[in-house]
C-alpha cells in the first residue's frame, strides 16, 4: 500500500508493480530493492515484507535501476498479545490467600507486570474469590481456573483448595491450681487456617514435664485427665506434629473435701446436752479431727443450741422440742447430723397481757407462756391454739406468725383463750371505739394567686380504717400569717386566704394528731377582662378604639389594650388592630374580643350604613371678573370616603353684591371685590364657603396709535382682559359709531376716515388741498 500502520514487531507485506512504455503493467516485487528510509523505526525484506520495530514514521522505497516508488509506513506502540498467570496450578490452605501475578507479552515480544491493570475474575467465587492485585481467598474445597483480562488478551491458571491446617492451640483451662489428690480435665482447642476451632483433645499427644508434680492420661478415657502427685507445678502439653500448646498447673497441699459430724441422729430430753464430733476427710484421702477447728452451728436455735468456744465446744444443748441441724463448718466445707429434741411435760399456761383495752380498728399481740415439769418454760403463743367468745368483738389469729394477734371487729368484751393438750388460759380483751390515727390535709403542696384562697380540707383515719371529713373540727394553723391566713370559723374551716407572696405551712391538729401541708402563694394573676365600651354602633368606614383592663386576683386593674390580642369574629364586618382600634368595613354587627393568657372577653360593634361627614365647595378660591360667571359644585362626603355631589340640593348664597349665585351654584361677578361663597345642606347640619375675587376687565385697542389718508380705513381690534365673552361697543370721539365729521366705525372696529369738504364744496384729499381749502364746512380746516 502507499500508506499503512503497524504494531512495533507487526509485519506489513508490501507488492510493487511496475508500468511499461506500451501501457502493460507486471509484478515486481521480488525483483526491486527494497529499502527503508528509517531502519530503526521498521526493516523490509528483499520480498517487500516490512517489520515494525520502533514507534515512528519511516519512507519505504522500491527501486527498479532508475526508476523508484515510495510508500509511508507508521511503526505504532506495540500492542498487547498474551498474558500468563504465575504460578502456574498453584494450590493454597482453606483459609490463607494465594497471589498470582499476570505478566503481559507484547507484539514486539516485550513483557510486562500487569498485576495491577488486569481485571481478575474467578471461574468459579463459590470456590475460591479473587481480588487486585491477583489475591486468590479460598471459600471452600476444590479447584477453580483464575483468568487475567486487559481488553481483549485474557490468561488464566488454575488454583485448588485444600483443607484447611492447623495454625495454633489452645490448653483450657489456662494456668489452674488444684488441691493434692485431685485430678484436673484440660482440653485442647485447634485453629485453623480457615479461623475455624476444634476440640482435639482425642488427636493430640499430651504431656507434662513434672511427672513428679502432676501426670497426665494419654489414651482411652483419661486422655488429657492430669492428676496430682505432689506440691509444685508442672507445665502441661498438648502437642500435634509441629503445633504446639501448653499451660501451668500448680498443685498445692491436700484441700478438705467432707466433714463428717458423729454421732449420727442422735435424739435427746428436752433439757439435756449432746456432745458432736467433726471429722474432716482430705483430697489425698487422710482424715483429721477437726472439732475445735469447724464452726458450729444449730438451724434451730428455738430446738436446740451448740457451743462454738471453749472447752465447751461441739456441746448440744435442748432449748424446744423439734428437730435442729447441727452443722460442722470449715471454708465451705460442711457436714451435719439431725438433733431430735424430745418435749417435757406442759404444767401450766401464762396469757400476756391478761387484760387488755383497745380502739376498735387496732390489734392486740398477746403471748402465750408455758411452763414445764423440767421448770423450763417455753412461749406457747405460735403453737397453742387461740379462741376468742365474742367473735363480733374481736377475733384472734392462728395462722403461724400472727398467731395470738387479736383484731377488733366491734365494741364490746370478750374472753381471749389458748389451750395446748389439755392445758389453757384466758385473758379479758375490751374494744372501745375507734380512734383517730392521722389526718391528711388536701391539697398537697398547693400553689394560688396573691388575692385568692385555697379551700383546704382535712381527712381523718381511724384505727378500724374509716376516714372521715374532720375539716371542721380540727384546728387550722399558719406558720406565716403574712403569706396566708387560715380560718377556724364555722362555715369557713380549712379555708386559706392569701396575704402575701411567699410559702407557708397550713398545719391541721386534733389533739395530739396533726398533718400539715405547704401553700405558695405566686404573684396575682389575671382573673377577668373589661371591652369598653361594652356595645357601640358605628358608621361605615368609621372607626372605635376599644380599651381592655384586667382585673387581678388581688382586686388591681391593669390597662391591657395594647399587650392584649384583639380579634373581631366576623372579619368582613370589622377589622381590629393590635391596638384594639376596630374599622368599620362591611354593615352588619361582630364581637371585638381581647384575651391575654388564657383570659378573654368581648363587646358588641355595629357598623351601620355610611354617614355625611363634610361638605365641601369647589373650587374654594376663584376669580372672576366682572360679568363673568363661574360655576361651584358641591360634594357631600361620607364616612366610607365615598362622596356623591349635591349642587343643587344645597342652599347656596353670597356674602354681598360683589357678585350673585344661582340655586345651582353658578356665580356671577357683579363690582370689583371678594364675596364668600356659601352652601348649607340639610337642615344646616353641614355648610361649607369658598372665596370669590371679582375685579373689572381692561380693554386695549390695537394698533394703539395709526395714521390713515382722509377717507381712508383702518381695522382696529378691541382685546377684553377678564372676559373673553365681554361684547365692546366701538366709539370715536365718545360718538357711539362716530360721525361724518369725525369718522365712522362700526360695531366689529372697522373705522373709516372723514371726507373734508373744501369752501367750494370741493372734497378735499390732501393737505395741499387743504391749504387752498383754507376752511372746510365753514369752519377753519384742520387735518386730524
Amino acid at each position: 500500500p502507499a500508506t499503512a500502520t503497524v504494531a512495533a514487531g507487526y509485519t506489513q507485506p508490501y507488492t510493487a508493480t511496475g508500468t511499461y512504455s506500451d501501457g502493460s503493467t507486471q509484478t515486481l516485487t521480488d525483483t526491486v530493492s527494497w529499502s527503508s528510509s528509517a531502519s530503526a523505526i521498521a526493516g523490509i525484506s528483499g520480498s517487500g515484507l516490512a517489520t515494525g520495530i520502533s514507534p515512528g514514521t519511516t519512507t519505504i522505497t522500491a527501486s527498479d535501476g532508475a526508476i523508484t516508488a515510495i510508500a509511508t509506513l507508521t511503526v505504532g506502540a506495540p500492542v498487547l498479545v498474551s498474558i500468563a498467570v504465575t504460578p502456574a496450578n498453584g494450590s493454597f490452605a482453606l483459609g490463607t490467600t494465594l497471589t498470582l501475578s499476570a505478566t503481559g507479552t507484547y507484539s514486539d515480544g516485550s513483557t510486562l507486570n500487569l498485576s495491577n491493570g488486569v481485571t481478575w475474575s474467578s471461574g468459579n467465587t463459590g470456590i475460591a474469590s479473587v481480588s487486585g492485585p491477583g489475591i486468590v481467598s479460598g471459600v471452600e474445597l476444590g479447584s477453580t481456573g483464575i483468568t487475567a483480562t486487559s481488553g481483549a488478551i485474557s490468561g488464566s491458571t488454575t488454583v485448588t483448595v485444600t483443607a484447611a491446617v492447623l495454625v495454633s492451640i489452645a490448653v483450657t483451662p489456662a494456668i489452674p491450681t488444684l488441691p493434692l489428690g485431685t485430678t484436673e480435665q484440660f482440653t485442647a482447642t485447634g485453629s485453623y487456617t480457615d479461623g475455624s476451632t476444634q476440640d482435639i483433645s482425642s488427636t493430640v499427644q499430651w504431656s507434662s514435664d513434672t511427672p513428679t508434680t502432676a501426670t497426665i492420661g494419654t489414651t482411652g478415657a483419661t486422655i488429657g485427665l492430669a492428676t496430682s502427685v505432689g506440691e509444685g507445678t508442672a507445665t502441661i502439653t498438648a502437642t500435634s506434629g509441629a503445633i504446639s500448646g501448653s499451660t501451668l498447673l500448680t498443685v498445692t497441699s491436700a484441700a478438705l473435701v467432707s466433714i463428717a459430724v458423729t454421732p449420727a441422729t442422735p435424739s435427746i430430753a428436752f433439757g439435756t446436752t449432746q456432745p458432736f464430733t467433726a471429722t474432716g476427710t482430705y483430697t489425698d484421702g487422710s482424715t483429721q479431727n477437726l472439732s475445735s477447728a469447724v464452726q458450729w452451728s444449730s438451724d434451730t436455735p428455738t430446738t436446740a443450741t451448740i457451743s462454738t468456744a471453749g472447752a465447751t465446744i461441739g456441746l448440744a444443748t435442748s432449748v424446744g422440742e423439734g428437730t435442729a441441724t447441727i452443722t460442722a463448718t470449715s471454708g465451705s466445707i460442711s457436714g451435719s447430723t439431725l438433733l431430735t429434741v424430745t418435749a417435757a411435760a406442759l404444767v401450766s399456761i401464762a396469757i400476756n397481757p391478761p387484760t387488755a383495752t383497745i380502739a376498735n380498728g387496732t390489734t392486740e399481740q398477746f403471748t402465750a407462756t408455758g411452763s414445764y415439769t423440767d421448770g423450763s418454760t417455753q412461749d406457747l403463743t405460735q403453737t397453742g391454739h387461740w379462741s376468742s367468745t365474742a367473735a363480733n368483738v374481736a377475733t384472734i389469729s392462728n395462722t403461724t406468725g400472727t398467731a395470738g394477734l387479736a383484731s377488733s371487729l366491734g365494741t364490746g368484751t370478750t374472753t381471749i383463750g389458748i389451750s395446748a393438750g389439755t392445758i389453757s388460759a384466758t385473758a379479758t380483751l375490751v374494744v372501745n371505739p375507734a380512734a383517730l390515727v392521722s389526718i391528711a390535709v388536701s391539697p398537697q403542696n398547693a400553689t394560688v394567686a396573691l388575692g385568692t384562697t385555697e379551700q383546704l380540707e382535712a381527712t381523718g383515719t381511724y384505727t378500724d380504717g374509716s376516714t372521715q371529713d374532720i375539716t371542721t373540727v380540727v384546728t387550722w394553723a399558719t406558720s406565716n400569717a403574712n403569706v396566708a391566713n387560715v380560718s377556724n370559723t364555722t362555715g369557713t374551716n380549712g379555708l386559706a386566704t392569701s396575704a402575701g407572696q411567699g410559702t407557708a405551712t397550713i398545719t391541721a391538729t386534733s389533739n395530739t394528731i396533726t398533718s400539715s401541708t405547704s401553700l405558695t402563694v405566686s404573684g396575682p394573676t389575671l382573673v377577668s377582662i373589661a371591652v369598653n365600651p361594652a356595645n357601640v354602633a358605628i358608621p361605615l368606614g368609621t372607626a372605635e378604639q376599644f380599651t381592655a383592663t384586667g382585673t387581678y386576683s388581688d382586686g388591681s386593674t391593669l390597662d391591657l389594650t395594647n399587650s392584649a390580642s384583639w380579634s373581631s369574629s366576623v372579619l368582613a364586618v370589622a377589622s381590629v388592630s393590635s391596638t384594639g382600634n376596630a374599622s368599620g368595613l362591611n354593615t352588619g354587627s361582630t364581637t371585638i374580643s381581647a384575651s391575654s393568657g388564657g383570659i378573654s372577653a368581648g363587646a358588641g360593634l355595629t357598623v351601620n350604613p355610611a354617614v355625611a361627614v363634610s361638605l365641601v365647595i369647589s373650587p374654594a378660591t376663584s376669580t372672576l371678573y366682572v360679568g363673568a360667571q363661574q360655576q361651584y359644585t358641591a360634594t357631600l362626603n361620607y364616612s366610607d370616603g365615598s362622596s356623591t355631589i349635591v349642587t343643587s340640593s344645597v342652599t347656596w348664597s353670597a356674602s354681598n353684591n360683589d357678585a350673585t349665585i344661582g340655586s345651582t351654584g353658578s356665580a356671577m361677578g357683579v363690582a370689583s371685590g371678594t364675596s364668600t361663597i356659601g352652601a348649607i345642606w340639610g337642615s344646616n347640619l353641614f355648610t361649607a364657603t369658598a372665596t370669590l375675587n371679582v375685579s373689572n376687565p381692561t380693554v386695549s385697542v390695537t394698533p394703539a396709535a395709526a395714521s390713515i389718508a382722509l377717507s381712508g380705513t383702518q381695522q382696529f381690534t378691541a382685546s377684553v382682559t377678564g372676559n373673553s365673552n365681554q361684547t365692546v361697543t366701538w366709539n370715536v370721539d365718545g360718538v357711539a359709531g362716530g360721525n361724518t365729521t369725525t369718522g365712522t366705525i362700526s360695531s366689529a372696529g372697522f373705522y373709516t376716515a372723514p371726507v373734508l369738504i373744501g369752501s367750494l364744496g370741493e372734497v378735499v384729499d390732501s393737505v395741499e388741498d387743504l391749504r387752498n381749502a383754507g376752511r372746510v364746512n365753514g369752519k377753519p380746516a384742520v387735518l386730524i
